[in-house]
């Protein structure tokens, strides 16, 4: 099979990956190993452009500075105030001069004094506001950090005339300061001295007001204190007020229920004591004594008296009679004392409504004077209450007058002193004339020049590396499938020794590299039949021209059992490699499952290989699809228990179906990945769709990788997909 990389016809991988997938790991030393040629490039050319760019953009400057020294506050003995309360004004008023010496009158006037020095700053066709307006960015004007001192620094290209403009505008702003500070005195003391008389004014006038509140309320109604005296007043009248109140509700109540007794007295049961007087009345007593005697008589004379006793008859009635009159008078009696008893009781219960009423009529009449004492007294009071607080406001301006003229005093005192007693403000060192440039942002620029080429290279190895999604290493199929593959073969290209042959180069130079790669895997191989008895191993690779037969055949040639023991089945129905020199295919399995021969007469014994080989045979003239043949299985089944190894070169795995199915019929699954032309999404696939088949074991090789990305020998290793445990009893030769 040639090593050179065939022409694949496939579909562009989608943008997005399948969903698994790892995203390449940044690996900064190998991205930058891989790709150095390019990362060289593009760090020469960003740093050739940068510095060309620097030198001719930053040239060199001459700096120079002036030095003022700016001192406005007068000394602690004048001012007795502390430097911690002078230093925030101080900090003000350093940040106004700063702005002041920026200012346009100030830097216009400058460079007229500049002019007649005999120096000309405005530059060919340029008007005289441009020129300030330059000069106001060119010029850097800052305090030094904990001091007193303020810089006015200028750079320029050239160190004509340059230390004559900066003491020219330190100059400038000095007698400007100077003109400025003798004029705003004089208006700051002119302006204080007549807030001074206002305030003086204002304060005799309140004096005035104050007195005549105190006298027409007596002097102690301005006294806050006072007014609790006509509170607590207040507060007697009103406690009066509401004990009067209760009174007067107390006898309303009163007279209510008496009013309501009288109601009860006219009907009210008074038997008992109509009875009671009239037992006790003695007229009616002595009445009663009489008749009783009389009665008594009449009853014995009637007890004496037989019944046919012609007068008993009268006796009787006048018996009855008499009866009869002693309830007359009994009734009439009764009726007399009920009218007197009644009466006698509504005359006393009225004459205790009257008193009530009276009672009531005199506490309604107290409560009605004391609604008018405590009416009087809240007026009072609050007459008082509002002299005081105009009393007590009248204070806090008074107070607030004297404060405001100590201040303005204080203030015409200093302002006084100060015209005699000044700040310092003074220039400390005159700008001089530069004679070495400094370097400028030059140096600044040139590290960032060194850092943009350095990110620039280092970006692209990365990103070129990142946005590579294809199966280069052994680690890419690990982040990939989650497990290292079985191992990996250099690309003859990348050996020493380019002239072995691809098929058989374990073969043919057993100590090359290329052959100790063989035999490491062939190991992992060995143990796989030793641990498994696994006996059929099916190779195949995604398309065509990936080096599947290669890597079969030789890793048929490392192992160690005898030529009788391992068998080479071509398989390869789009590409067998078992055809006689004029083209035409040899005898083999397709005219054994035919039943034109046998199998012992198509298998190749004797060759050069150390193996022997199963032919595809006459396939072209007969069909194109090994899945649709009955009888392989068995076959398969035959040459293992023949053969210890059975390696079937499969039809890449993209261009026939019969890859999936003679996968599903082998003991091991041998994808065979060419590094640089499988992708990251195809693997994934792949893997997905044999995972989905429940294939048994599959085992992975990375075929024609590159030296320089996977190392010396890289990382290889036993990796076989799908773990498993050794079966309990070895196979039995089974036919069927």
């Amino acid at each position: 099979m040639q090593n050179s990389p065939a022409i694949i016809d496939m579909e562009p991988i989608p943008e997005r990956r399948a969903k698994g997938i790892n995203p390449k790991p940044i690996r900064l030393l190998s991205d930058l190993r891989l790709h150095w040629k390019m990362a060289t490039v593009l760090f020469s050319g960003c740093l050739l452009l940068g510095l060309t760019v620097v030198w001719f953009k930053f040239p060199p400057l001459y700096e120079t500075k002036a030095e003022i020294l700016i001192e406005p506050v007068l000394p602690k003995v004048l001012y007795n105030q502390d430097n911690t309360s002078i230093a925030p004004y101080y900090d003000d008023f350093v940040r106004t001069q700063i702005n002041i010496i920026k200012s346009y009158p100030i830097l216009t006037r400058s460079l007229a004094q500049f002019a007649e020095k005999g120096f000309d700053w405005r530059l060919p066709g340029e008007n005289f506001r441009e020129a300030v307006s330059r000069l106001i960015n060119h010029l850097e004007v800052s305090q030094i950090r904990d001091t007193q001192l303020v810089t006015i620094s200028l750079t320029s290209a050239s160190n004509h005339g340059l230390s004559t403009l900066v003491n020219s505008i330190a100059a400038t702003y000095m007698e400007g300061l100077k003109d400025k500070q003798s004029s705003t005195d004089s208006s700051r003391l002119k302006f204080l001295q007549d807030r001074q008389k206002q305030l003086e004014e204002e304060l005799r006038q309140m004096y005035v007001e104050l007195g005549e509140a105190a006298n027409s309320q007596s002097i102690g109604s301005t006294d806050e204190k006072n007014i609790y005296v006509y509170l607590q007043a207040v507060v007697e009248v009103q406690n009066t007020l509401m004990r009067a109140k209760m009174d007067e509700s107390e006898w309303k109540v009163k007279l209510g229920e008496l009013e309501d007794r009288l109601k009860t007295l006219q009907i009210v049961d008074i038997s008992a004591e109509v009875d009671q007087w009239v037992e006790n009345d003695p007229a009616i007593q002595d009445n009663r004594i009489q008749m009783s005697r009389k009665l008594q008589n009449m009853r014995i004379a009637l007890a004496g008296m037989k019944e046919n006793h012609p007068e008993r008859v009268e006796f009787e009635k006048s018996f009855e009679k008499l009866v009869e009159v002693q309830n007359r008078m009994r009734s009439r009696a009764r009726i007399k004392a009920e009218s007197v008893i009644r009466g006698k009781l509504i005359a006393d219960h009225n004459l205790k409504i009257q008193e009530a009423k009276t009672e009531y009529s005199a506490r309604k009449k107290n409560v009605e004077r004391l609604i008018q004492e405590v009416r009087l007294s809240e007026e009072k009071a609050s007459q008082v209450n509002n002299e005081m607080t105009r009393a007590v406001t009248s204070r806090k301006d008074i107070k607030r007058i004297q404060d405001s003229l100590l201040m303005i005093n204080e203030r015409i005192d200093q302002l006084e002193v100060e015209s005699w007693a000044p700040g310092r403000i003074y220039i400390v060192n005159r700008a001089i004339r530069p004679e070495v440039p400094t370097a400028g942002k030059r140096k600044k620029m040139l590290v960032l020049v060194l850092l943009f080429s350095s990110f620039v290279s280092v970006g692209y190895a990365v990103g070129r590396e990142k946005l590579d999604h294809r199966v280069w290493t052994t680690a890419d199929v690990e982040r990939i499938i989650g497990r290292q593959p079985t191992g990996y073969i250099l690309d003859v290209n990348q050996l020493s020794d380019k002239t072995l042959n691809p098929q058989t180069a374990a073969l043919d130079d057993p100590t090359s590299a290329l052959a100790e790669q063989y035999k490491r895997m062939a190991l992992s191989f060995i143990r796989e039949q030793e641990q498994y008895q696994s006996r059929i191993f099916t190779g195949f690779s995604l398309y065509s021209g990936e080096g599947t037969t290669s890597i079969l055949s030789n890793i048929l040639c490392t192992l160690t059992q005898r030529r009788d023991q391992k068998l080479y089945v071509d398989l390869n129905i789009k590409n067998p490699k078992t055809k006689l020199p004029s083209g035409k295919n040899v005898r083999g399995l397709w005219e054994v499952l035919e039943g034109d021969c046998s199998l012992e007469d198509v298998i190749v014994r004797e060759s050069r290989l150390p193996f022997h080989i199963l032919p595809l045979g006459n396939w072209e003239t007969n069909g194109d699809s090994l899945y649709q043949e009955m009888g392989l299985d068995a076959l398969l089944h035959s040459l293992r228990m023949d053969y210890k190894c059975v390696m079937i070169d499969s039809p890449p795995f993209y261009s026939s179906t019969d890859s999936k199915y003679l996968a599903k019929i082998s003991d091991v699954t041998i994808l065979v990945l060419q590094a640089g032309t499988t992708t990251d999404e195809q693997l994934y696939q792949v893997v997905q769709e044999l995972d989905e088949m429940q294939i048994k074991v599959i085992s992975m090789i990375l075929n024609r990788a590159v030296l320089s990305r996977e190392g010396a020998w890289g990382r290889e290793k036993e990796s076989f997909m799908t773990p498993r445990k050794p079966p309990e009893k070895p196979y039995q030769k089974n036919l069927a």
